[in-house]
């Protein structure tokens, strides 16, 4: 019997986001790209550890002429697919854990939809069903924006439910404030990353590392979203 939810990742590919963002205060293309591709490896990691089936939708596989366009479409194509459920999440909220997706899934069977409330008012999780998803609603919301999750609220008729909130990694100062309030392996391959770099992180950071941090993971993962017509 075929699972009736899927995760699916959708975000921009670790040199998109490299360009766009900058993870080490001018460390350049090459560090900002090693940082984005460690976020990418540890969100594909926690999403199966869920267990549930894991689709991506990155760069070039996205169609639409605006943010919310991609996303609805990309959460189209899983539904096309013949899942009833999507838990959609980004690459750039560390904090998300294997136990919150199993929890959202198990949700989703209650509530029409779920979301996870990011620090800078956007989300890191949006869990909808495909019997109560509604496209134009979908794209009406403030995405991209500070006013994303009180568009949410006023957008749903029935019920949702907040998971916890987390934070976004968009910059440099983000990035210090999350590894200032976590301390194991993978932050320390961040701080590995930051330190081999030649700009002076003495304002954000004390201690370098003194250990061998490295750590590899696996990204072989099912094929991209087919998109529905």
């Amino acid at each position: 019997m075929q699972e009736t939810t899927a995760i699916l990742i959708f975000g921009n590919t670790a040199a998109r986001e490299a360009a766009v963002k900058d993870f080490t205060l001018g460390g350049g293309q090459h560090r900002n790209q090693q940082i984005a591709d460690r976020l990418i490896r540890k969100t594909l990691a926690t999403a199966h550890q869920s267990g549930l089936p894991v689709l991506t939708c990155m760069g070039n596989q996205q169609r639409g002429s605006s943010f919310g366009e991609r996303l609805a479409n990309a959460i189209e194509g899983v539904y096309a697919l013949g899942y009833e459920q999507v838990i959609a999440i980004g690459t750039d909220s560390p904090e998300l854990n294997a136990a919150q997706l199993t929890q959202t899934q198990e949700l989703l069977q209650q509530y029409p939809a779920v979301y996870g409330p990011a620090t800078d008012g956007g989300v890191y999780l949006i869990g909808l069903r495909a019997d109560t998803y509604e496209r134009d609603h979908f794209l009406k919301l403030a995405w991209q924006g500070e006013q994303l999750q009180a568009s949410i609220a006023q957008a749903h008729k029935q019920a949702v439910v907040w998971l916890g909130e987390a934070c976004d990694i968009d910059s440099a100062e983000d990035l210090y404030a999350y590894l200032t309030n976590h301390n194991g392996t993978w932050e320390a391959q961040l701080l590995s990353i930051l330190y081999s770099s030649l700009v002076h992180l003495t304002h954000y950071l004390d201690t370098p590392p003194t250990a061998d941090y490295t750590v590899s993971h696996q990204l072989r993962g099912p094929p991209p979203v087919a998109y529905a017509t």
